[in-house]
């Protein structure tokens, strides 16, 4: 496979000045992942490349006409992403877990805790960017068999 970043990020909550050093910041990404509460800050900003762009709605997102959920194929890999909240992460990830099994997920991105984290299960990743209105967020490099996922903050 060919290098493919993709960057993942959540919680913007209209925090448009991380959003504008975020972009300043994270060259060379291949796709955008918003993991809801804050999608609307995406809009009217001309600060990404021309790049895919998934979004799925946060309980933050109240006007915005997006999927709860979306199971996306992404540089080869099946991408499940939710904001978390319909899924209770803040308590346990056993129905994120279910839900990514049944939806044969490789790759499983939720937001809502506004803390990053990351964890196999088996070969399947679970990430949360965290959020980014706090300065965190996630790239994930798809070049290989096995997605290799890093986390920064913004500065």
């Amino acid at each position: 496979m060919s290098a493919f970043r993709l960057a993942v990020i959540s919680d913007t909550h209209g925090d448009r000045a991380s959003l504008a050093r975020f972009a300043k910041q994270v060259t060379s990404i291949h796709a955008l992942a918003h993991l809801g509460d804050g999608v609307a800050d995406l809009r009217d900003l001309d600060l990404f490349p021309p790049v895919p762009i998934h979004t799925v709605r946060g309980n933050g997102d109240w006007f915005e006409d997006l999927p709860k959920e979306a199971l996306e194929r992404i540089h080869g890999f099946s991408v499940f992403m939710c904001h978390g909240h319909l899924f209770e992460v803040k308590r346990t990830l056993v129905r994120l877990s279910l839900r990514a099994r049944e939806a044969d997920a490789r790759i499983v991105l939720f937001g809502h805790t506004h803390t990053p984290y990351t964890a196999w299960d088996g070969d399947r990743l679970f990430l949360n960017p965290g959020s980014l209105r706090s300065g965190s967020y996630a790239l994930i490099d798809l070049s290989g068999e096995r997605p290799a996922p890093t986390f920064h903050k913004v500065h």
